[in-house]
């Protein structure tokens, strides 16, 4: 019998929404039966809607709680198996935001905040957890062992960025070495702040003989943030703008300090753009990509010296990262190279 999956989500933008859209139509393509709940958006909708949502999860064989909190209602289910997929470092994001935005958005974290270190307590109502990466499961304290669902690509996203690229790749206008990175809704421990981004970049246009171009693609305005005639930040573009710039980079930077790729890293990958990323010495270990995948350093010294290596000699090294990170995401970053743990958890009683 085909298993009848939910998919109960908040309505949110950025990574956790691609995300869930991705893990609908990967799911639907191994044949399961499968339907996207949206909770809506703010706190007061969300329980509402979920209390509402109780009668109709009964009808599923599994549930899973997207955006890393599963939400009362998995407390009055009991037919279905539960699940939550975990995406970041909860308890961290949440008390940032209580430290940084006004009043309304403080007062949802606290009560979410607190929602979850309840919810921690209770954890064995759950069946099982899913995360991008072993260090998301252990600084967020789950107690039983997770599936591990790294961030993928589609084969129909293989295809699509070979379209992109080729309707972009000869559009580019311009006159230095561009290097762009991704920031993100969430302040988190383990992403690039942005004053160390800003210190690469100044200390880079120190060493390099060519003119450079950084460019920090940011959720919030970028009024307060540092402009030198080599750094600009812009807010959020249209999809097709950004892979418009990325099209025309000859870097981008991942911000992820762990062993965990975010999705502009693969998208990068699928359009043959290098990706250089800083990992802690502690998660070295858990990556799956080598050295010849990625432009890779454990320390900030070491980064602004490879980097200034690769400008300095970008003829030579971009076309070898830019073959070898692209092979990287098909054949390792793939859903058929990822799903298996995640299928087998799903059809498991």
């Amino acid at each position: 019998m085909t298993q009848k999956i939910a998919l109960v989500c908040p309505v949110e933008a950025g990574g956790v929404r691609t995300i869930t859209l991705k893990l609908y139509r990967s799911l639907m393509l191994e044949g399961f039966k499968v339907k996207l709940l949206s909770l809506g958006k703010g706190l007061f909708s969300v329980f509402y809607k979920d209390a509402r949502s109780v009668k109709k999860l009964e009808n599923f064989d599994v549930v899973i709680y997207l955006g890393s909190i599963a939400w009362p209602s998995h407390l009055l289910i009991s037919n279905p198996k539960k699940g939550v997929f975990i995406h970041g470092f909860v308890q961290h994001e949440y008390i940032s935001s209580i430290r940084h935005n006004n009043v309304r958005t403080r007062l949802g974290a606290a009560l979410t905040l607190s929602y979850w270190n309840f919810l921690n307590k209770n954890i064995n109502k759950l069946n099982f957890f899913i995360t991008h990466s072993i260090t998301t499961y252990e600084t967020v304290g789950i107690r039983k062992r997770p599936v591990i669902l790294p961030q993928f690509v589609l084969q129909t996203e293989v295809e699509e960025y070979k379209q992109v690229l080729k309707y972009y790749e000869n559009d580019s206008s311009k006159n230095a070495v561009r290097i762009v990175t991704y920031s993100s809704l969430a302040e988190s421990p383990r992403l690039l702040k942005m004053e160390h981004i800003a210190f690469i970049a100044k200390m880079l246009s120190k060493l390099v003989k060519h003119k450079l171009e950084f460019i920090v693609v940011e959720p919030q305005s970028p009024a307060n943030r540092p402009n030198f005639n080599f750094l600009k930040t812009v807010r959020y573009m249209p999809r097709e703008e950004f892979l418009k710039l990325l099209v025309s980079s000859d870097l981008y930077i991942e911000r992820c300090i762990d062993e965990e790729l975010r999705y502009g890293s693969l998208e990068s990958g699928l359009l043959g753009v290098p990706v250089a990323k800083i990992t802690h010495p502690a998660y070295v270990t858990r990556q799956d990509y080598s050295d010849n995948d990625l432009i890779l350093a454990k320390s900030v010294r070491e980064f602004i010296s490879r980097l200034a290596e690769y400008i300095d000699n970008l003829d030579h090294f971009k076309p070898y990262y830019s073959k070898h990170i692209k092979d990287f995401v098909i054949n390792k970053r793939s859903w058929n190279h990822v799903k298996e743990p995640l299928i087998k958890e799903l059809v498991t009683d």
